[in-house]
């Protein structure tokens, strides 16, 4: 009711001459689809990875994205997720053995785990990559992320960490819609929301004299139509 979706909406629009030139593409990922299932960040992965896949035809207004980054970002993805669910005794036994990294509450580390096969690349060196792939690719890759604050707790800080730590990629801009004080709750506070958000923009509150005129607007539309019916 504040706004939020309809200026990330207003932002689309205004980055329409830039996508018909082929500068960029945007992707709308709503994390709160995937609220308490446990599978937000593979679903953030596949999303990302559907929308730079190669299309068997190519078409003059598709973005060719380079070849291998689909399908690395889907294997970082997979696997992030599959460690994500390591139990906690488990992983920190693993990062003291020097298996395993920690970043933001992610495990991200060297070892090559069960879901790869022999001689596949570790985390690190899939997000590599996947980072050298973007850093080349012929466009940027904007992503709307709504309804953040409908999270809990525990999944808004999942995101922050995600966007800002384990898909922190070149030409990969993402673009935010919350409520400050939720967000900053969930955080424990607004210091770490300022290391994560580079240009920050608040909307002010709608004055209550407009409120009433689009109110009164809308009605005098709604009830306009029905003056040119004749009644018995």
């Amino acid at each position: 009711g504040e706004g939020k979706t309809s200026t990330l909406n207003l932002t689309k629009e205004a980055l329409k001459p830039a996508i018909a030139a082929r500068k960029l593409q945007t992707l709308d990922f709503n994390p709160w689809l995937w609220s308490g299932t446990g599978h937000l960040v593979e679903q953030f992965f596949d999303r990302l990875a559907r929308a730079t896949a190669q299309e068997s035809t190519p078409t003059a207004s598709k973005i060719s994205w380079p070849v291998d980054l689909s399908r690395t970002l889907a294997a970082y993805g997979a696997t992030l997720s599959a460690l994500s669910h390591i139990p906690t005794e488990a992983s920190a036994a693993l990062v003291a053995a020097g298996s395993l990294v920690t970043v933001g509450g992610f495990v991200v580390g060297r070892m090559k785990p069960k879901q790869l096969q022999v001689g596949q690349p570790t985390l690190v060196e899939q997000r590599d990559h996947i980072a050298d792939l973007l850093r080349t690719s012929p466009a940027r890759l904007v992503v709307f992320i709504d309804d953040l604050d409908r999270l809990q707790d525990y999944e808004v800080k999942e995101v922050a960490q995600l966007v800002k730590l384990i898909a922190d990629f070149p030409n990969v801009v993402y673009v935010r819609a919350y409520d400050r004080a939720r967000v900053e709750a969930a955080l424990g506070g607004g210091g770490y929301l300022d290391k994560i958000v580079q240009v920050p923009l608040d909307l002010p509150a709608p004055h209550p004299q407009v409120l009433a005129a689009l109110l009164d607007a809308a009605i005098d539309g709604s009830i306009k139509p029905l003056e040119a019916v004749h009644w018995d």
